[in-house]
């Protein structure tokens, strides 16, 4: 039976595929918004036990359920010191929470059934596509099974390296040299920010114990941007390694980074130079080094070599922006991701001079894309300003001490903006919040890693296209 209100057959229907009825009542969105928050369930449970402590004690709900959040959306912000509070079957599960939440959950599952010989079905490639935000279901596959490997060896090679580079130092033993180059391996890669050295360190340390030292710093910095930079432009670089051979989506993101950080760095390195707690006491190429670094981990890594609290007030609003941008699209890294950025500022650009097609490296634009990009954009700046407008009402104690902070809202703006852009850095407030402030946050590291659309997507009840044009209309703007 066919009318007017019928809708197309869908593709599964369409390919004769029969799957199970379970996975037809979920749609791709809804499935990687489930995904994480199963995750991200289970997580908390497990940290909850008493084995998962240093003490012996169960965690609070709300310490092990932000902690988990924090884990799976590879942000790195914490309200317990990670290698003091937790016990290393503890840490051993934050660690395969930030390995699930870097790839995803369909990742890694299907890589699992490639490895066993089994097939995907159309559902399922729909969902990986989803997952990855990737264009192509045939690809869709292929890019899967590159993901696993070039984690598998880029994860191995940054551990042995690492392992090499911790193994300098004589306060630390060969043992814990090749647990701190896993875990760091890791939790770089992924974009996580999470460390484990507050045992030997100090609490919320980091890597300020190793500022002066370009090497293992160096090696985390290498790992962060191969992480942040996408897996489909890894594999455009592995593939041709040839600036005209890669894709336009690979030259773009490439040409976005490498601008971020020149401009991040130059900006930092200016304002901070003059700083004594922080690039102030450092010279020469490693003052330089350092604001190389903090400008390439807002990019979702949340490591940090200067305490960020002592940054300067401009400094802390550049980290901002820098964090709500994120890192690039398919990767392991949050924010409303470089390529938004670049074709707004196309859009931008073609309206100032009067065109009607945004351009990039004379290829246009898409209208769809253009939408979708200052969607994703408004959208960011949204939660990211609702978050820190509610966190000074939760937080009023913060508010109050305002001796102890540059400005109490900027440094509650930049604690959101780190939860939505996954990025884990913070000034110092994070183990103050109030249980609602925490539950702000939680809230805002879950959204931030799905992405605002992606959720959208998933609560609609059907997606379809509008069968009405109405008469356009002129709104005068500006």
């Amino acid at each position: 039976m066919s009318g007017k209100g019928s809708f197309p057959p869908s593709p599964e229907a369409a390919s004769g595929s029969q799957e199970p009825p379970s996975t037809l009542l979920l749609r791709p969105a809804q499935f990687v918004v489930l995904s994480f928050a199963v995750a991200i369930l289970g997580g908390t449970v497990l940290l909850m036990l008493p084995v998962s402590t240093t003490s012996g004690h169960f965690t609070p709900p709300l310490t092990a359920l932000f902690t988990a959040t924090s884990a799976v959306c590879v942000t790195g912000l914490v309200v317990v010191d990670t290698g003091t509070y937790w016990s290393p079957w503890g840490r051993f599960i934050l660690l395969g929470l930030i390995q699930l939440g870097g790839l995803g959950y369909m990742t890694i599952a299907t890589g699992l059934l490639l490895f066993f010989g089994r097939s995907l079905r159309l559902r399922q490639r729909l969902v990986v596509r989803e997952a990855l935000g990737h264009f192509s279901l045939r690809d869709a596959v292929t890019l899967v099974k590159r993901i696993v490997l070039f984690t598998l060896v880029l994860e191995s090679v940054g551990t042995l390296a690492l392992y090499l580079a911790f193994l300098r130092y004589p306060e630390i033993d060969a043992l814990t040299a090749l647990y701190y180059g896993l875990f760091h391996s890791v939790s770089a890669f992924c974009n996580a920010g999470f460390d484990v050295l507050g045992a030997q360190f100090g609490h919320f340390s980091s890597l300020t114990r190793f500022c002066t030292d370009p090497l293992l710093v160096g090696l985390i910095a290498i790992l962060i941007l191969l992480g942040g930079i996408g897996f489909v432009v890894l594999d455009d670089l592995v593939t041709y390694r040839r600036w005209r051979q890669l894709s336009f989506h690979s030259r773009l993101t490439l040409t976005v980074t490498g601008f971020l950080l020149v401009i991040g760095t130059l900006v930092l390195g200016v304002v901070e130079s003059h700083n004594p707690p922080t690039l102030g006491r450092l010279s020469g190429g490693t003052k330089w080094f350092n604001a190389f670094f903090h400008a390439l981990t807002p990019r979702t890594a949340g490591f940090s070599t200067l305490k960020v609290g002592d940054l300067e007030a401009a400094s802390l609003f550049v980290t901002i922006v820098l964090m709500a941008i994120g890192a690039s699209p398919g990767g392991t890294g949050g924010g409303f991701k470089t390529t938004t950025l670049a074709v707004v500022l196309a859009a931008i650009w073609a309206t100032i001079r009067g065109y009607e097609d945004a351009t990039v490296f004379h290829r246009t634009i898409s209208k769809g894309v253009v939408y979708r990009a200052l969607t994703v954009m408004v959208l960011a700046w949204i939660m990211i300003t609702l978050t820190a407008c509610l966190l000074s009402l939760t937080e009023v104690h913060i508010l109050q001490a305002a001796p102890q902070w540059h400005s109490p809202f900027l440094d509650l703006f930049f604690e959101a903006t780190s939860a939505f852009g996954t990025v884990g850095l913070s000034t110092g407030l994070t183990p103050m919040l109030s249980p609602a402030g925490r539950i702000l946050l939680i809230l805002t590291m879950f959204i931030g890693r799905i992405g605002p659309i992606t959720l959208a997507t998933a609560l609609v009840q059907r997606e379809y296209r509008p069968l009405i044009h109405y008469p356009e209309e002129r709104v005068f703007i500006g």
